[in-house]
């Protein structure tokens, strides 16, 4: 992989979708960056690993011709604490030659719902931080999680004006793949808080998400 690369770790959510479509847009200028393998994904560890989050994210990383690299899960075992799941992906992406490592964590994720919990971020926002000086004394990547402080209305315009394939997400058209009881509801949750996000933002895909 050459030198320099950039990897986005997905869990089939929106913000990934954006953080794909931004670095693809920031590498346009070469038509050849993306299959040279200037922009990689790997699912983030950090989330739950359900299926359906697991199918939506590979399915984003196809969309744009994008290599899924495979996530240290073996080096997980025993490893519960979000900072040290993260520093095992950061260890990996410097064995890939990443320079930088893109985080979608975003508000919705460390706040109850329609909440924004600044105590939360701020606390993600010093790791990331803290991480980066840590694995930079062995010239590791850069951590950056550049919606940590985002909510939905913010990411929806965001999604709007890159023109994101909003449904292809685990709440989206691969909602049916994940398992019934309190996750199929927090799909649904979720489908209907982004849908209204992303309608107010001008959206016009379906709003029924249709699943695939």
């Amino acid at each position: 992989m050459p030198s320099g690369a950039t990897l986005i770790l997905l869990d089939g959510d929106l913000p990934g979708l954006i953080a794909l479509a931004t670095a693809a847009e920031r590498l346009a200028s070469d038509a050849t960056s993306v299959t040279a393998g200037l922009l990689n994904a790997m699912f983030d560890v950090t989330a739950a690993g359900d299926p359906a989050r697991v199918r939506a994210a590979k399915a984003q990383a196809s969309r744009w011709g994008v290599e899924m690299a495979r996530a240290p899960i073996d080096s997980m075992q025993g490893h519960e604490s979000r900072s040290a799941r993260l520093l095992l992906t950061l260890e990996a992406a410097r064995e890939m030659n990443c320079r930088t490592v893109l985080w979608p964590i975003w508000s919705g994720r460390l706040s109850p719902p329609d909440q924004r919990d600044i105590d939360a971020i701020s606390t993600e926002l010093d790791r990331v931080e803290l991480l980066t000086r840590l694995v930079g004394l062995d010239a590791g990547p850069t951590l950056e999680a550049p919606y940590a402080d985002l909510d939905h209305d913010q990411l929806a315009d965001l999604a709007v004006d890159l023109d994101v394939p909003a449904s292809e997400t685990w709440w989206g058209r691969h909602a049916d793949e994940a398992p019934a009881g309190s996750e199929a509801s927090d799909a649904e949750r979720l489908r209907r808080r982004w849908l209204e996000a992303l309608q107010a933002a001008g959206w016009r895909g379906s709003p029924e998400m249709t699943r695939a």
